[in-house]
């Protein structure tokens, strides 16, 4: 009885970040950028343009099916604030670390390093405060994933320039393609996650609120 109870806890204050279908859309606009930059479209926007409402409508889609199959739980204020702080962090790291890559200042990726240590903070501020001490055994693809982007990041200092390997025009667009595929696979991960912890905790398919 108090592992159930400790795995709805769980549940119940992860709901929204367990959702791994939201992350999709951001994933899929990310590569679609790289795409677009690599192709040198940058003075095109109408493509820019229509992969913005793609990603809009995608978000929709996924929200109205976690409400639909799953129903919601509403979160606290703490919980909105640490959203909140967590996505204008991403913003305000990734901007200029896009644009100091994009300088050529660096052989390595700042934006890749960047976005290593964002996986990895995130593994502690996703958890409960409770659970902060398993946050690597709850959510192993941060670790991962950090350290995919890392080698990344700091594989052209072997003067492998490993992002011609797949057609890529430069370091900066192999490193948005890398994290684009990653952020699919992350949304993949966690909707397999989020449907086992509500097995888990005994919920199924039925909608908790």
């Amino acid at each position: 009885m108090t592992n159930e109870l400790a795995k709805i806890r769980f549940m119940a204050a992860n709901y929204s970040k367990l959702q791994g279908l939201r992350v999709i859309p951001v994933g899929l606009f990310v590569l679609f950028t790289a795409m677009w930059n690599n192709a040198g479209l940058q003075g095109d926007l109408s493509g820019l343009f229509y992969s913005l409402i793609g990603f809009a409508l995608l978000t929709r889609l996924a929200d109205r099916y976690y409400v639909t199959a799953y129903g919601q739980v509403q979160q606290t204020p703490t919980q909105r604030k640490r959203d909140l702080i967590l996505s204008v962090i991403s913003i305000v790291l990734a901007l200029p670390a896009y644009a100091f890559d994009t300088a050529r200042i660096l052989p390595i990726s700042v934006f890749g390093l960047v976005f290593a240590a964002l996986f990895l903070f995130m593994s502690f501020w996703q958890s409960s405060d409770s659970a902060n001490d398993q946050s690597f055994a709850r959510y192993p693809e941060n670790l991962l994933f950090a350290l995919l982007l890392l080698g990344f990041s700091l594989l052209p200092l072997t003067d492998f320039a490993w992002w011609k390997t797949f057609g890529l025009q430069s370091l900066e667009t192999g490193m948005m393609t890398v994290f684009g595929i990653l952020l699919v696979i992350m949304g993949l991960w966690g909707h397999i996650r989020f449907v086992r912890v509500l097995k888990l905790a005994g919920t199924d398919n039925r909608p908790l609120a």
